[in-house]
């Protein structure tokens, strides 16, 4: 379709109609989806030889089931790929009210809006294997994670221009290194 053809100021309603319609019509795909794949299960491996994606039969089956919220059967986000492996209670409650996620200080916490996340809260909130964590495991996956942050080393003594500085405070002059040294021979 032409888009000079919309007027512009029209241009953000008619395309959210349309992304409306367009999921609303994956819904009815899904149902269709899941009824035919009851009545015929080779249905499938045809469709997959039709080369339909595993993954996209794989999701509009779920969806057509209600295993998993229509919000994320196109998201392919990071958080969208997590929450795709919660049960669809976990992932309404996220997608519509956010999650709690806990600040580095370990005193904060925060309601946050899942496409609000940053990457390294989806991976906080949400680890790979399919879970959300609690603001207990949140406060050990902060804490694991600055233990393994490599702690900064001071140097052991000062270098200045005529003398070296010892961490107690103590000056070594240049003079006195060389005599140390004199006496090495």
């Amino acid at each position: 379709m032409n888009t000079a053809l919309i007027p512009i100021e029209h241009t953000a309603t008619y395309f959210a109609d349309r992304i409306r319609a367009v999921g609303d019509e994956v819904l009815n795909v899904a149902a269709d989806l899941v009824a035919a794949l009851d009545a015929r299960p080779e249905l499938r491996a045809e469709l997959i030889d039709a080369k339909v994606s595993r993954d996209v039969i794989d999701n509009l089956e779920r969806l057509g089931r209600g295993e998993i919220h229509r919000n994320l059967v196109l998201d392919s986000s990071t958080v969208g790929r997590r929450l795709l492996k919660l049960p669809l209670s976990v992932q309404t409650q996220a997608i519509e009210a956010g999650v709690e996620v806990l600040d580095p200080d370990e005193q904060t916490t925060r309601l946050i809006p899942v496409d609000e996340l940053t990457p390294k809260q989806v991976e906080q909130v949400f680890p790979k294997h399919g879970h959300q964590r609690s603001l207990a495991e949140q406060r050990t996956w902060l804490r694991e994670r600055k233990s393994k942050q490599p702690v900064p080393v001071s140097p052991a003594y000062r270098v200045c221009k005529d003398c070296i500085i010892t961490p107690a405070g103590e000056r070594i002059t240049k003079a006195q290194i060389l005599q140390w040294l004199a006496e090495m021979h």
